[in-house]
């Protein structure tokens, strides 16, 4: 008896403290990568305006250096030391997101979706902390929900638990992608809990086909778009030789490189495109 309670509290033992190797391995390759794709494009900017093409790539280095410490050090603690802080996280989300239109709200390129940390001269973007905390909210209540979250009932209020966050994200900082993302994440950690899959399959082609009226909507619309800029860029996107040195313009150049490169490219750092022809190497 005391041999197999023995055995038990061993496995539970190594049940918790599992590593998995194999997502270290692609995290890893996915920096790496990363690394070099950024020397890759932005290496002649930044010689041209440091004296040192590998200079953005070292403060990406440097930054993914401190993002390995800290993921070492989180990976050392029991997840469930987490989940008392998931309902915290979701306060805090919300309250980050509405100081964007405080003083410490930060504007950049014509979008204020940052805030300013005083005295650091760094910048946090809400939507980006909201996306993790979401993460941690929502396991929490999928595990107090059990399989009840596989009914109707479970499902709609996962959906539920992150419209607040998502409408703040999108009518506080006017950013759709992020609230768009934060919707996403719920429906993934619904779709991975459930195994009947009809209710994502009927999601999924409502999406699509509300896209799809969407763009034909576009083409109908044409020049009466305005000032609508997320519709003007799908315009755009439709047909950008009538805006080439406008919303056009990426896409321009995104074409170009493809053309230019073929299937398999021009080689490492051997792109045309990223010698003053991208609007930006860099995002900040």
């Amino acid at each position: 008896m005391a041999e197999t309670r023995g055995r038990r509290r061993k496995k539970k033992q190594q049940s918790e403290y599992f590593f998995d190797y194999s997502l270290l391995f692609i995290v890893l390759f996915l920096l790496g990568f990363g690394l070099i794709m950024i020397y890759s494009a932005s290496s002649y900017e930044a010689y041209d305006s440091y004296g040192d093409a590998a200079y953005y790539m070292k403060k990406q280095l440097i930054a993914n250096i401190i993002g390995l410490v800290f993921m070492m050090v989180i990976a050392n603690i029991p997840y469930t030391f987490w989940e008392r802080f998931a309902t915290l996280g979701y306060v805090v989300s919300m309250i980050l997101i509405f100081l964007v239109k405080t003083p410490l709200g930060i504007t950049s390129h014509g979008a204020t979706r940052w805030i300013g940390i005083p005295h650091t001269g760094f910048n946090l973007q809400p939507a980006e902390v909201a996306k993790l905390c979401m993460i941690l909210f929502l396991a929490s209540l999928v595990c107090k929900m059990g399989k009840s979250v596989r009914t109707m009932k479970g499902f709609f209020t996962m959906m539920a638990a992150p419209l607040p966050i998502a409408a703040s994200v999108y009518l506080i900082t006017d950013n759709l992608s992020s609230a768009i993302i934060i919707m996403g994440i719920a429906v993934l950690m619904v779709f991975v809990q459930t195994p009947v899959y009809k209710k994502f399959i009927i999601m999924g082609g409502s999406v699509l086909a509300a896209a799809g009226l969407l763009v034909v909507a576009v083409v109908q619309l044409g020049d009466k778009i305005g000032g609508k800029f997320r519709l003007a860029r799908i315009q755009a996107w439709l047909n950008p030789e009538s805006q080439a040195q406008d919303k056009g313009f990426q896409t321009l150049q995104a074409l170009y490189a493809i053309g230019s490169g073929g299937i398999w490219g021009k080689g490492l750092g051997q792109s045309m495109q990223k010698l003053s022809f991208c609007p930006r190497h860099r995002t900040t």
